[in-house]
């Protein structure tokens, strides 16, 4: 019984420890997306005032006035196409935070398997004292009683 008792545990901690790997590895994910999102934001704004910078100022023949409309819808573009890209990662994230939180109902979990197998190795080592303790005893009865 103790053999099983310390297989389970030993299996429960090694559950523990890959649980562990798994929820570190999901927080380097998380701030590798949330410095993706930055860095993304970063270069939005940076578009932005590109664009902003591009609009005409004094008088401009027709092919000055397309090219800039060009250069601006070229930065529409690539800014739509930002957007997109933080909302993937925005998503990405969200279920980064749901395994997050399923690993550390896992974690939970594994720790009260732990608790629950060192409580029975005490129970069952308490058990096997007393029996110690009761057939100690009892021989020790039966030999005063053969001595009388």
């Amino acid at each position: 019984m103790r053999r099983k008792i310390h297989s389970l545990i030993v299996r429960s901690e090694f559950k523990l420890q890959q649980n562990d790997f798994l929820i570190a590895k999901n927080e380097s994910e998380h701030k590798s997306l949330s410095s993706k999102i930055a860095h993304i934001h970063q270069e939005m704004n940076a578009v932005q005032s590109l664009s902003q910078s591009l609009y005409p100022q004094g008088v401009l023949n027709k092919e000055k006035l397309l090219a800039i409309q060009r250069r601006q819808g070229a930065l529409k573009r690539k800014l739509a196409d930002m957007r997109m890209q933080v909302s993937q990662i925005l998503l990405d994230k969200e279920r980064c935070e749901k395994d997050k939180e399923m690993l550390c109902e896992k974690k939970k979990i594994f720790l009260k398997k732990i608790d629950k197998y060192d409580f029975l190795r005490v129970r069952e080592r308490r058990e096997r004292q007393l029996r110690e303790v009761r057939m100690e005893e009892s021989e020790i009865e039966e030999r005063v009683s053969w001595q009388r």
